[in-house]
Formats: structure tokens, C-alpha cells, sequence
């Protein structure tokens, strides 16, 4: 009898195991696009790669090392329009949340780049700010030149425009 009762109390162990839940999937969804036009809606990355310019250089500005380049990719759309895709690389310096207890994490980026072959450097800063919650890592906000930017809606792409 002790044993069929033993064997009660760990099958119903198991059973109570078996129903809790694990660790919850967190989903990511880390990738940004930035598309650079002018006023008039023109394709600012293109018309700076055929005015002989290296046209963008990132840096991170919370690096543990000044000048640490972040590597991004150009691409275009399917209308033929650039754009930098981002994912990953610059330091992220965490932070919290206190009203929802979500952590955040921010990475600075210097945006070095030439407009035509003269190669004047202009430079100005790109801020994006995660938010971690129990269920989804996602960019919460960017900002260019301490101007808070748009972004389209989740499952959209994370894409937002910079008007020069």
C-alpha cells in the first residue's frame, strides 16, 4: 500500500509539473529601416552615391571606445527605393521603466556622411530606444537629431524617414 500511495504522490508530481508553464518565447523584432529623402520626396541615398560620395559612416557613441564603427546595410525596397537596414552592433545602455517595469535599452549612433564628392562631412545623431517586456523585445522610439521620428506600425517593417 505505501509503495501504490508513492507512486500516487509522484505521478501527480509529474502531472503538476508537466502543466506549468516554462519560460515564455520572447519575440524579437529589432530591425530598423531608415530612408533618407529630401523635401521634395527624392531618394537622398541614391543621389548622394552618384555624386561620388561615400555617402553614410556610423559610430557608436556609447562604446567603450571612441570612433567604433557600427555596421549597417543599404538595400532597397521594392520600389526600387534605398534605404539602411539596421538590426544589431552599437552598445545598448539599459535602463528601466518604472511604470511598467519593462526594461529599456538605448543605443547613440553619429551619423557621418557626405553629400557629393567634395566630401564636406556633415553629422548628426541617431538615437533608438528598445523595450524589453516579458513577451517582446522591440524598438520603442527613434530619434534623429533629438527629433522624435515615426515609426510604422509592429509587423510593418520599423521603418522610418529622414527628411533633409
Amino acid at each position: 500500500m505505501k509503495y501504490y500511495l508513492t507512486i500516487l504522490v509522484l505521478i501527480s508530481n509529474l502531472i503538476g509539473c508537466a502543466r506549468s508553464e516554462g519560460p515564455q518565447e520572447v519575440q524579437i523584432d529589432q530591425t530598423l529601416k531608415i530612408y533618407y529623402k529630401d523635401t521634395q520626396g527624392r531618394d537622398l541615398l541614391s543621389i548622394w552615391q552618384n555624386a561620388g560620395a561615400d555617402p553614410i559612416r556610423w559610430e557608436d557613441l556609447l562604446a567603450a571606445r571612441a570612433g567604433e564603427n557600427v555596421n549597417f546595410l543599404t538595400k532597397k525596397d521594392s520600389l526600387g527605393i534605398n534605404y539602411i537596414e539596421y538590426q544589431a552592433g552599437a552598445t545598448r545602455l539599459e535602463t528601466s521603466d518604472a511604470s511598467t517595469m519593462d526594461r529599456l535599452f538605448t543605443t547613440e549612433i553619429q551619423v557621418n556622411y557626405t553629400t557629393d564628392s567634395l566630401a564636406e562631412v556633415h553629422s548628426d545623431t541617431l538615437q533608438v530606444i528598445y523595450r524589453l517586456s516579458p513577451t517582446r523585445f522591440f524598438i520603442s522610439k527613434v530619434q534623429y537629431n533629438q527629433q522624435l521620428l515615426a515609426i510604422d506600425p509592429i509587423g510593418a517593417g520599423n521603418s522610418v524617414t529622414v527628411v533633409k
